[in-house]
C-alpha cells in the first residue's frame, strides 16, 4: 500500500469518525428532546386529571372519559390510572392496553413524588403523587409516542444516508486533493526513474507556490544541478587530463623512437629533452593527485604559520630552479609586529599555494620580474603577486582546471596550478581573487584574522 492510499484512508477514516460523532450527537440530542417533551405531556395530563378529580369528584369520572374521547389520547395510545393513597383504583382509561404496576411502584411514587420509567413494551410512563388539603391521589399516565418515534426513525435513516453520502464525497475529494498534492512527488519519482548519466539536466517542474513538496522538488533540482555540474566538470577534467598526459608521453615516445632509429650516439640534449618531458609528466600527475585529494575533502592539519617565512622559503626554492627569476618583496610599513604575520593553515598546502602563484607569475612575466606585496589591516593580511602583462585574462575561467590563456601558448605548463590554488584557498577559507591593473596581472590572497 503506497503513501497516497494510506493518506486517503486516514483522511476518510478521520472524517468518518468525526462526522459520525457529530451526527450521533444530533440524533441523541433529538431523541432526548423528544423523550423530554413526551414526558412533559404525560406529566401535564396527569396533573390536570388530578386537579379535575379533586375539584369535582362527583363528575370527574365522566369528565375524564369525555376528555379521553375528544383529545389525542388515542393518537399517543395514552392510558390514565388514578389511585387513592391506599392503592384503590379511582379511574382507569385502559381499554386495549393496561399499565403494569405493583405496590412497590406505587410506594416509590408516594416516596419520590414523581417517577419516570419505560415499560417493557416501549410505552413511557409518568407517575406522580398529587395532594391538596382534602385529597391524595397516585396518578399513572402512560403513552406511546408513535409520531415521535416514527420521526426519530426517519431522522436516523436520513442521518445514515447523509453519513454515507458524506463519506463518498469526502473520499472523492480526498483522492483528488491527495493526487494534486502528490503531483510534484509523482513528477519527482518519474524523473528519478528516467534519470541517466546522459540526462542529468532533466529537472522537475516546480510551481510558484511554496510548500513542503515544492521545497523538496526545488532541492531535488538544485541537487541535480550540482550533480550535472560535477559530472560535466569531471568529464572535462578527464578529457583535459588525458590530453595533458598524452602530450608529454607522445614526445617521450617520439624522442625514444628517433634515438633508436638514429645511428648516432645519444647526446646530452636528447637526455635533457626526455628528462624535461618526464618532469612535466611527473608534475602533472602530482598536481592531479593533489587536486583529487582536495576535491574529495581530505582533511589537512592546521597550525599557526609565519607567512613571511613561508614566502621566503618558496622564493629560495624558485630561485634554485629559475636563476633568472627576480622577485621584489615589499612588506607594508604598517606591519610592525610579527604577530601580524601569523596565519592559520596547513604549511604544506600554503607552500604549494604560494609556489604555484610564484611559478605562474614568473612563467608569464615579460621581464622575469615579480612584485610581491604584503599588507595588513586590523581584520586581514593580504599577499599579492604581480607580474607585467598586455591584456587581462578571463576572470571567470582562470581558476578552472587546464584553462590556459592566449599568453600561455608558448609557455610550458600543466594548466592545473591556479585551480589547485583555488581548491587550497577554499579548504582553508582564504580569499583569492584576480585583477588586472596598470598592465599588471595581480593574484591576491587574503587571510582573515
Amino acid at each position: 500500500m503506497n503513501v497516497r492510499v494510506k493518506l486517503i484512508l486516514l483522511f476518510v477514516s478521520i472524517f468518518t469518525v468525526i462526522f459520525s460523532l457529530s451526527l450521533a450527537f444530533v440524533y441523541f440530542s433529538f431523541s432526548a428532546e423528544r423523550e423530554r417533551e413526551f414526558y412533559d405531556r404525560l406529566r401535564l395530563k396527569a396533573i390536570t386529571s388530578g386537579k379535575l378529580l379533586a375539584d369535582q369528584p362527583e363528575r370527574s369520572k365522566d369528565l375524564l372519559n369525555i376528555i379521553d374521547d375528544h383529545t389525542s389520547a388515542q393518537l399517543f395510545d395514552e392510558v390514565l390510572l388514578i389511585f387513592d393513597d391506599h392503592g384503590n383504583v379511582l379511574h382507569s382509561s385502559a381499554v386495549d392496553r393496561a399499565i403494569p404496576f405493583s405496590p412497590q411502584i406505587l410506594n416509590r411514587i408516594i416516596s419520590e413524588k414523581e417517577v419516570e420509567y419505560k415499560e417493557e413494551n416501549g410505552a413511557e410512563t409518568v407517575g406522580i403523587f398529587f395532594s391538596d388539603k382534602n385529597h391524595r391521589y397516585i396518578i399513572l399516565c402512560s403513552g406511546v409516542d408513535v409520531y415521535g418515534n416514527e420521526t426519530l426513525k426517519t431522522t436516523l435513516i436520513r442521518l445514515i444516508v447523509v453519513l454515507i453520502l458524506g463519506v463518498i464525497l469526502i473520499s472523492i475529494a480526498g483522492m483528488l486533493y491527495i493526487k494534486q498534492v502528490f503531483q510534484p512527488v509523482q513528477e519527482l519519482n518519474q524523473s528519478i526513474r528516467s534519470l541517466t548519466i546522459s540526462n542529468l539536466n532533466q529537472f522537475v517542474p516546480v510551481k510558484e507556490k511554496s510548500d513542503e513538496l515544492g521545497e523538496i522538488a526545488r532541492n531535488y533540482n538544485a541537487m541535480l544541478r550540482r550533480l550535472y555540474t560535477a559530472v560535466e566538470s569531471q568529464k572535462a577534467f578527464v578529457h583535459n587530463a588525458s590530453h595533458e598526459l598524452k602530450t608529454p608521453l607522445a614526445r617521450i615516445s617520439l624522442r625514444i623512437e628517433n634515438l633508436l632509429a638514429s645511428e648516432k650516439e645519444i647526446d646530452r640534449n636528447d637526455l635533457e629533452g626526455i628528462g624535461s618531458d618526464l618532469s612535466m609528466l611527473s608534475e602533472t600527475v602530482e598536481s592531479l593527485l593533489l587536486l583529487h585529494q582536495l576535491q574529495e575533502g581530505k582533511s589537512f592539519g592546521v597550525r599557526s604559520n609565519r607567512l613571511d617565512e613561508l614566502l621566503y622559503a618558496c622564493l629560495e626554492e624558485i630561485k634554485a630552479i629559475s636563476p633568472n627569476f627576480h622577485p621584489r618583496v615589499d612588506i607594508d610599513s604598517a606591519i610592525s609586529d610579527e604577530k601580524q604575520l601569523i596565519v592559520m593553515g596547513n604549511p604544506i598546502l600554503l607552500r604549494i599555494c604560494m609556489m604555484n602563484l610564484l611559478k605562474n607569475a614568473s612563467r608569464y612575466s615579460k621581464d622575469d620580474t615579480v612584485e610581491i606585496l604584503m599588507k595588513a589591516d586590523p581584520n586581514s593580511l593580504t599577499l599579492s603577486f604581480k607580474n607585467p602583462g598586455d591584456e587581462p585574462l578571463d576572470a571567470n575561467q582562470i581558476f578552472e582546471p587546464f584553462y590556459r590563456g592566449d599568453n600561455a601558448r608558448l609557455v610550458e605548463g600543466t594548466g592545473l596550478g591556479l585551480s589547485i590554488v583555488k581548491r587550497i584557498t577554499a579548504v582553508m577559507e582564504i580569499s583569492v581573487y584576480y585583477a588586472f591593473e596598470a598592465n599588471h596581472h595581480s593574484f591576491n590572497l587574503t587571510f582573515k584574522r
